[in-house]
């Protein structure tokens, strides 16, 4: 079975491109918004989602081109006529509360759970886990600084260069911590 990468190469090669990333591009997205589809129910499961995509979309027409003859398969009468914008599905082990894209370095940070990650903007691939175990509730980002707010009461602020804890306040509150957010001065 090729995958779709693999698939989008043959159909943009196919049609007389030769820039590989123009090819593949569509692809790529794909893989990235369906990860976690294709994580639990295996590389096999490409062709399914590529059948879901519009008719006229790269990734359809690549797949019907490559479909073996006989084989059966489930089509959509009701599927979209527009290729999805979303870009990335986020999975994560545990609920996500909140999200916050850094400015700098393509990266997001993520209140999942008990843990406050740093992932890759382009991929969603982890990067770093800076706390874990207290309950997080939410996250903010701006000018070089995460900060986190917990369930306990407790704040934490790092620096998102280099990702070093530089200030934490336990029991900044009597309650939980429902917000945090950077002033622009």
């Amino acid at each position: 079975a090729k995958s779709g990468a693999t698939l989008g190469l043959d159909l943009g090669l196919a049609h007389g491109q030769t820039d590989r990333s123009v090819a593949i591009e569509p692809f790529e997205r794909l893989v990235l918004k369906e990860m976690p589809v294709l994580l639990r129910e295996g590389a096999g499961a490409i062709f399914q989602l590529a059948c879901q995509q519009p008719n006229a979309s790269p990734v359809y027409r690549s797949w019907e081109s490559q479909m073996p003859a006989g084989r059966r398969h489930l089509v959509w009468k009701n599927k979209p006529e527009k290729v999805d914008a979303c870009l990335l599905t986020i999975s994560c082990h545990e609920a996500v509360k909140d999200f916050a894209q850094l400015a700098e370095g393509g990266r997001y940070v993520v209140a999942a759970g008990t843990a406050v990650e740093v992932r890759d903007a382009r991929n969603g691939e982890l990067l770093e886990t800076l706390s874990k175990g207290d309950s997080v509730s939410c996250v903010a980002a701006c000018a070089g600084w995460i900060c986190a707010g917990f369930e306990s009461g407790t704040i934490k602020v790092w620096d998102a260069g280099t990702l070093e804890l530089k200030s934490e306040k336990i029991n900044a509150h009597s309650l939980g911590i429902n917000s945090v957010a950077f002033s622009p001065d």
